[in-house]
C-alpha cells in the first residue's frame, strides 16, 4: 500500500513539474480585444504608455524561440488574432531580436486595425525598446510603423 502512495505521489509530482515548466517556457500576448482609436500624431504617447518591463527577463539568445511562443499564443484567441499571427510570421524574419508583447483590435486613422507592440534590441542585446506595427483589420497590409529607444 505504501508503495503504490509513493508511485501516486510521484506521478503526481510529475505532471506537476511538466506543467510548470510548460507554463515558463512560453512567452504570452497580452490581447486586448477592444483597444484604443487613435491616430497618427498620437503613436509615440501610446507606444511610451505600454509597460515592457517584464519583457526585459527575455535573454537574447532565446529571443527567436520567445518570438515564436508569443505567435502561437497570439493564435489561442481566435481566428481573427490567428490571421495576424500568421501575418506576422509570414512578413517578418524569425530571426530577428524582437518579440510581440501586446495585440490590440483597434481603431487607426478610423479605420479597423490590429496594434502590435513589441519589445526589441539589437542583435545579441538585451530587448529594451519599443516599436509598434499597425496592420490593417481588412486585409492585414501594414498601415504604419513605430519605434522609439
Amino acid at each position: 500500500m505504501t508503495s503504490a502512495r509513493h508511485l501516486t505521489y510521484a506521478i503526481g509530482l510529475s505532471i506537476l513539474l511538466m506543467l510548470a515548466s510548460a507554463c515558463t517556457s512560453s512567452t504570452r500576448v497580452t490581447y486586448i480585444p477592444d483597444g484604443a482609436s487613435f491616430g497618427a500624431s498620437e503613436l509615440t504617447l501610446m507606444l511610451e504608455s505600454v509597460q515592457i518591463e517584464d519583457a526585459h527577463d527575455i535573454d537574447p539568445n532565446d529571443a527567436q524561440q520567445a518570438r515564436q511562443d508569443a505567435l502561437a499564443d497570439l493564435r489561442t484567441y481566435g481566428d481573427d488574432a490567428a490571421a495576424l499571427a500568421d501575418a506576422l510570421t509570414t512578413d517578418f524574419p524569425a530571426d530577428v531580436n524582437a518579440v510581440p508583447v501586446e495585440v490590440w483590435s483597434a481603431t487607426y486613422e478610423g479605420e479597423p486595425a490590429w496594434v502590435v507592440i513589441e519589445v526589441w534590441g539589437d542583435p545579441s542585446e538585451d530587448l529594451r525598446y519599443r516599436r509598434m506595427w499597425i496592420y490593417s483589420a481588412d486585409d492585414m497590409s501594414l498601415v504604419s510603423a513605430h519605434s522609439i529607444r
